[in-house]
């Protein structure tokens, strides 16, 4: 048997920054013409930008989605891609928790059904679970709420943050989207590359995320499926 050749520690890193190098210009090769090209009548990629659906969606994840068809029906637990209520012109992304028809209600942050209490999907989150007891506090509880026929009632994973339907009603079908299938890219928000609103503000975000280009890349998001049952 032939003596195993020996690479030093130096040309395995250098071969190590070759790969990640060559793999991530692969993934901004796709990326981007998928993003900003693929136009069709059937599919998108759309943008995350807020952390309302964490864990199931990150902000800075790049999602495709299957538009909807006039015709489609959608499920509890369905995540979906919507026409935000209050600005149309902008979308969000929620997950379907009751439909046309049911009673919602929450009652010390636990969500109930026609009056029966619904177990989470593992990915939602409470920011707290101390409970805010205040008069106001939609947050923790709200309802009894009639769902209209037709609608949908929307939450967020995210629920101690998240704005969905507990703040502006019901969602009607005509403003959904479609459903996201998978991440295609993903990039990790940073709060040293937000952009300000002064010109050097911005100049030393685009510099910092040049220079950090290939690390804010979150590499164990790509191919994640979203609506996977």
């Amino acid at each position: 048997m032939a003596k195993p050749l020996k690479i030093s520690r130096s040309k395995r890193n250098k071969k190590r920054k070759i790969d990640y190098a060559i793999t991530t210009i692969i993934i901004i090769v796709l990326a981007v013409p998928i993003t900003f090209l693929i136009q069709s009548k059937w599919f998108k990629g759309y943008v995350v930008a807020s952390e309302y659906m964490k864990n199931s969606l990150f902000m800075g994840d790049f999602v495709m989605v299957k538009h909807a068809k006039p015709d489609d029906t959608f499920e509890v637990d369905d995540i979906i891609i919507f026409k935000y209520p209050p600005e149309k012109s902008r979308y969000r992304f929620g997950r379907i928790v009751a439909t046309g028809g049911q009673i919602v209600q929450i009652y010390k942050k636990n969500l109930y059904v026609n009056n029966i209490e619904t177990a989470d999907p593992f990915s939602v989150i409470f920011k707290s679970r101390e409970v805010d007891a205040s008069f106001l506090s939609l947050r923790d509880y709200f309802g009894p709420f009639d769902v209209p026929e037709g609608c949908y009632f929307i939450l967020g994973d995210n629920r101690d943050i998240s704005i969905d339907s507990r703040n502006w009603g019901e969602l009607m079908h005509d403003n959904i989207i479609g459903k996201p299938l998978f991440v295609y890219f993903s990039w990790k928000p940073e709060s040293d590359a937000s952009m300000k609103d002064s010109k050097q503000d911005i100049l030393q975000s685009i510099i910092y995320n040049i220079g950090h280009f290939v690390e804010r890349i979150d590499f164990d998001r790509i191919g994640t499926r979203v609506n996977a049952k």
